[in-house]
């Protein structure tokens, strides 16, 4: 499933994340984003993946249409610490902490076969 703009923008607002940094977790241009967001571009399959990839990994959900529309929520419990985003070379590391959410994106070498 891909994602709608609305999506996107409450995903954003639930995490407390700018379109500036999804552009980077997600290697996407910010004209990209914000043209998607307001409605003005549809992105290209590959940046919707990496778009929908980049707040999954931020411990969103997305939730299809089920009768009552589509929408998205938090995961209960965050993801593993780390991730790998093989399309920008880097590690993420995400944490939550009294309510606020930390981020963090560390530059890795990206051996390969290994996570």
């Amino acid at each position: 499933m891909l994602i709608l703009p609305s999506q996107c923008r409450a995903a954003r607002a639930l995490i407390e994340m700018d379109q500036a940094e999804l552009t980077r977790w997600a290697a996407v241009p910010l004209r990209v984003i914000a043209g998607f967001e307001n409605g003005s571009l549809t992105p290209s399959a590959n940046n919707l993946v990496a778009i929908r990839a980049a707040l999954e990994a931020a411990s969103v959900i997305f939730i299809d249409e089920n009768g009552e529309g589509p929408g998205v929520r938090l995961r209960k419990k965050p993801p593993a610490m780390r991730f790998r985003c093989a399309r920008i070379g880097l590690l993420a590391a995400t944490a939550t902490t009294g309510g606020a959410w930390l981020k963090r994106t560390v530059p890795v070498a990206l051996a390969a076969g290994r996570q």
